[in-house]
């Protein structure tokens, strides 16, 4: 699939909280490995760590930085706090003879922890990476920008000071998820730019190996479009027996919907049996018919949808949209989602529903 604007991808797919939680499945990096010699992949990974990291940091905020003890060293005058150094007191105090001032040890209570630390370095890069990107042509670009900004204040008490091995050996409370999520990024973050915030304000001309699961991607990126039309009515990766789960229903319509990146879809029903196979299953699973609002025991046939990325029209060299296929693919409240979609010869009430990938502008 040529021209995908993965900007606008991304952003759509972790506007939703559900689809965001497990975003981090979606792709990943091999720093062990060489990097690649080419810059022609720089414009889908720094957006896709930028993105993914402010959103989970946008999320983690609105709990607020978590607290914890740090242990501090002072040379206090006139007071005793924690225990006293004994030696560096000696070397510091009692040798100069500065004997009003006491060494200290002790444990405070703040949010200046390594791990914001490094979440704040983190956030920093973020802003000199968004450098490398044209946000007069992702106007939701200055989205992010804002964020970053109003997020640095709430790192207004956390220091700047951390050293890149403290950064590779962070280990995090797993009772943290959220922490553990946006600290993995930002390690992430770091380690692309070699913990230099001025590299990741520059033009990347290697990329580490990295992997995109873009059946994945494209499932919640569906997902985050119907539900801003349909809302409630969508459901989202609804669970059957045996471990199954099918990508959405839609209640109002009594739809069982599955979404399969094969863009040749368009053009031909090769090898759609097994797909059909597999989405019968889920009409037949009575726990995904009850999420569908049917009795398990009802005998009726459900209507079952495969969702498709939009294919292009071939003309030699250059591929142009088919707008016939982008204004079906244009949702409203008032209208079916059945009405979008085509049958399939030969299966009785199952449909395919072409569904086009953003693309890059004036493509």
């Amino acid at each position: 699939m040529q021209d995908i604007d993965f900007i606008e991808l991304f952003l759509s797919a972790l506007k939703c909280a559900s689809a965001a939680e497990y975003f981090t499945r979606f792709y990943g990096i091999d720093f062990n490995e060489p990097s690649i010699q080419t810059d022609a992949f720089d414009n889908v990974l720094s957006p896709l760590l930028l993105i993914h990291f402010v959103c989970l940091l946008e999320k983690l905020l609105k709990h607020g930085l978590k607290k914890g003890f740090v242990r501090r060293e002072e040379n206090l005058n006139g007071k005793i706090k924690g225990r006293i150094l004994i030696a560096k007191n000696i070397q510091k105090n009692l040798r100069t003879q500065r004997q009003e001032r006491t060494y200290c040890g002790y444990q405070e209570w703040t949010v200046d922890t390594l791990e914001n630390r490094i979440l704040k370095k983190a956030l920093k890069f973020s802003r000199q990476m968004l450098k490398t990107l044209h946000i007069s042509e992702h106007p939701k670009l200055k989205g992010i920008d804002q964020s970053i900004t109003r997020m640095l204040f709430a790192f207004e008490q956390v220091g700047n000071e951390i050293q890149s091995a403290q950064v590779r050996q962070i280990k995090v409370n797993k009772c943290w998820r959220e922490y553990a999520e946006a600290l993995k990024v930002a390690q992430m973050i770091l380690h692309r730019f070699e913990y230099s915030v001025e590299k990741a304000g520059q033009k990347q001309t290697s990329v580490p190996p990295f992997w995109i699961d873009m059946s994945r991607l494209y499932e919640v990126y569906v997902y985050s479009k119907l539900f801003e039309v349909y809302g409630n009515e969508i459901g989202f990766q609804v669970k059957g027996y045996y471990n199954s789960a099918v990508d959405f229903i839609k209640k109002d319509e009594r739809l069982i919907m599955d979404t399969k990146y094969k863009p040749q879809y368009g053009n031909s029903n090769s090898g759609i049996i097994d797909d059909i196979r597999q989405i019968s299953g889920y009409a037949r699973d009575t726990r995904i018919l009850q999420a569908l609002g049917e009795d398990k025991n009802s005998t009726k046939e459900i209507k079952c949808i495969i969702i498709f990325p939009e294919t292009y029209k071939t003309d030699g060299d250059e591929k142009e949209i088919d707008t016939d296929f982008t204004e079906k693919t244009t949702f409203s409240q008032e209208e079916k989602l059945l009405q979008k979609a085509s049958e399939i010869p030969h299966f009785r009430n199952f449909f395919k529903l072409r569904f086009p990938l953003p693309r890059k502008k004036g493509r």
